[in-house]
């Protein structure tokens, strides 16, 4: 049902200059863009998906290039897919991403031999106007969902204020400039009082290590143990307790997978990590909450 073909210049983060092509590159952070670049590579068509090597397929309804570091690999049918029959395509391949991770990479030589089920007509045709039609359904479900909410929180057709517009615009001006932003724990007033700076990681937190576990000896208990995946918060498996490892307290600490995924995850009971993971935990245990942790993330 497809084809595919890989990138043919390994484009770095030097190369990224805002300009040119979308450049595609591993992980679901921004559904993989990592941004644009008019380095001179391959470009791929639009209409076509991609598939890292975590499993995450994503359709594209414009042109790109893919990083070649990464692992990510386009998926072209042997079919006209427009946006709509994309993202169905997108929804059917979601089985993916469950069967491979950092230690088991996805690869157009694994994957192209997987079974998928597609709806057909009575002539056995694949029945694109279904695929369409249900996501359109879905689409025109969200938009209602959406605008019952803001009519019972009577933000429908909301008029911003004078005050509110000029709030917007300072955080728009100041955005990724080290600029000011809103305190979400004070009043909109409070604005011009938060001063963003950069602080060392390693001065704010004291870093852990995990070691090995072998999933498969351990037994089935309580204790999460945070491995290195996006899914899930992290969590692989739920174990008893191990003497010999560290029990990390959720209350000050957050999880941070370290090869691959880079996925920062804050737990709701004690945990245990695994190998590739690191547990940072606050130095300053004043006044830690879970909005706290969450913010880091």
């Amino acid at each position: 049902m497809f084809e595919s073909e890989n990138g043919d210049f390994d484009i770095q983060k030097t190369h990224l200059n805002n300009k040119g092509e979308i450049v595609i590159s591993s992980g679901e952070t921004n559904l993989g863009i990592i941004g644009k670049t008019d380095v001179k590579a391959k470009i791929f068509e639009k209409n076509t998906l991609t598939c890292d090597m975590f499993g995450n397929v994503y359709y594209r309804s414009f042109p790109y290039k893919m990083v070649t570091h990464a692992r990510v690999f386009n998926l072209k049918a042997k079919f006209n897919i427009n946006d709509k029959i994309g993202l169905y395509l997108v929804g059917i391949f979601s089985f993916i991403k469950f069967k491979f991770s950092y230690s088991s990479m996805a690869s157009w030589k694994k994957i192209k031999n997987e079974v998928i089920n597609l709806p057909t007509d009575s002539k056995g045709n694949l029945a694109f106007d279904f695929m369409e039609s249900c996501i359109a359904e879905l689409e025109a479900e969200r938009v209602r969902e959406l605008e019952a909410y803001l009519r019972a929180t009577g933000l429908s057709n909301y008029t911003l204020t004078k005050k509110e517009k000029e709030i917007l615009n300072t955080l728009d001006s100041s955005y990724g400039g080290g600029g000011r932003r809103d305190n979400p724990s004070s009043s909109l007033e409070a604005l011009d009082s938060i001063i963003w700076k950069e602080f060392r990681i390693g001065d704010l937190f004291e870093i852990f290590t995990g070691r090995d576990v072998i999933i498969g000896r351990t037994e089935l208990g309580n204790i999460p143990l945070v491995s290195h995946q996006n899914t899930d918060n992290g969590v692989v498996k739920y174990i008893k307790k191990l003497n010999d490892r560290h029990i990390f307290d959720y209350r000050y600490t957050i999880s941070l997978a370290d090869r691959g995924v880079f996925y920062a995850s804050t737990q709701f009971e004690n945990f245990h990590i695994g190998t590739r993971v690191k547990a940072l935990v606050f130095k300053d245990k004043n006044k830690i909450s879970k909005e706290i942790r969450l913010f880091f993330c």
